[in-house]
């Protein structure tokens, strides 16, 4: 099965091999099994996304920043900083962050945990890895997919049902999985 995997994969994405070793190499560093790695690749989930097709437009950012202090958003600010205030004061007295900086990072990021992404992270990594032709950005799609995978496995989730943004961001702050991995707490 294994031999057929690959050989499918090739006639899919002719470079995708040497790409998925290289993520199989990073996940047996991490302390996978060689089985265990390449499951991932063979999980009938596994998925070529479509490149987003996202129009650049020019940011008002005398809007965003309407937007941000209306009273509705500051008010919704103050319920959060209310609701999460233990843990938001736990992480001021571990990392000496203020819990309204917080407080704001997750209101730019994912107003509040509302926007955190609908996308399946793991098929969006695939596609990256599959996808981009320079070395240094396939790796980087590479390596996030590695520390997803071991965020997953750690944490007992699986891969396939984590959701993220069409870029791979995670979660209510959008932390990238190599970044979780790295700088997590």
């Amino acid at each position: 099965m294994r031999t057929s995997f690959l050989m499918a994969l090739l006639v899919v994405m002719p470079s995708s091999h040497e790409r998925v070793q290289y993520v199989v190499s990073q996940l047996l560093q991490k302390g996978f099994t060689q089985a265990e790695a390449e499951a991932y690749f063979q999980d009938p989930r596994l998925r070529l996304l479509p490149r987003p097709q996202v129009a650049p437009r020019p940011v008002d950012w005398d809007a965003v920043i309407r937007g941000l202090l209306a009273p509705a958003s500051v008010r919704e600010g103050s319920q959060f900083l209310t609701r999460y205030e233990e843990t938001l004061r736990q992480a001021e007295a571990s990392y000496g962050i203020e819990p309204a900086l917080l407080t704001a990072i997750v209101r730019l990021e994912s107003n509040l945990g509302k926007n955190t992404g609908n996308y399946v992270a793991f098929n969006v990594f695939y596609t990256l890895l599959a996808q981009q032709e320079e070395e240094r950005r396939w790796r980087w799609a590479g390596d996030n997919l590695a520390a997803l995978v071991a965020y997953c496995k750690a944490a007992k989730a699986d891969c396939f049902e984590v959701r993220g943004s069409y870029a791979g961001a995670l979660g209510a702050a959008q932390f990238l999985p190599y970044s979780v991995l790295q700088f997590g707490a």
